[in-house]
């Protein structure tokens, strides 16, 4: 827990200076690529606990902290800003709805498909809808700091 804790802050606390050198779009896909091979490699790669665990949960909380940073970035930009703050607050929302409600199932799942981490690595498939989606997006081009090309912010320019 601790691993996964302090790798999702120190992620968190890095995503801004990897977003301003990366640019938003390709933080998130390099987060979405990344947790989804950590996740593959934790739950699927490891049969029984050995030490190989700790740096797997801690590169993949790093990787998932720094893509809930570039979230708070690239979420906002998605929405003209007359409903910015109300769409990014339902996005993050609804994830939350997701997850709490998922919670019910892991156990039908752990049951039926023959153990934790096979019903935890089914969750992990949201990084692929998410880099697919990414990847297909016009949005998050531009370089942190910058903005995009046609921006229309507050200030009307």
């Amino acid at each position: 827990m601790m691993l996964m804790g302090g790798g999702g802050l120190l992620g968190g606390f890095a995503s801004g200076w990897i977003m301003h050198a990366l640019g938003v779009r390709r933080t998130m896909l390099l987060c979405f690529s990344v947790c989804f091979v950590m996740a593959f490699l934790l739950f699927k790669g490891n049969h029984s606990f050995s030490g190989i665990a700790y740096p797997e949960t801690a590169v993949l909380a790093f990787f998932f902290g720094i893509s809930q940073g570039a979230l708070s970035a690239y979420i906002p930009e998605l929405f003209p800003p007359a409903i910015r703050a109300a769409a990014t607050g339902f996005c993050f929302n609804l994830g939350r709805l997701f997850t709490g409600t998922a919670v019910f199932f892991v156990g039908a799942l752990v049951t039926a498909l023959g153990g934790y981490g096979n019903a935890i690595f089914i969750f992990s498939f949201i990084f692929l809808i998410g880099l697919a989606t990414t990847y297909y997006s016009q949005h998050g081009t531009h370089r942190l700091g910058q903005r995009p090309s046609g921006y229309s912010g507050a200030d009307g320019v």
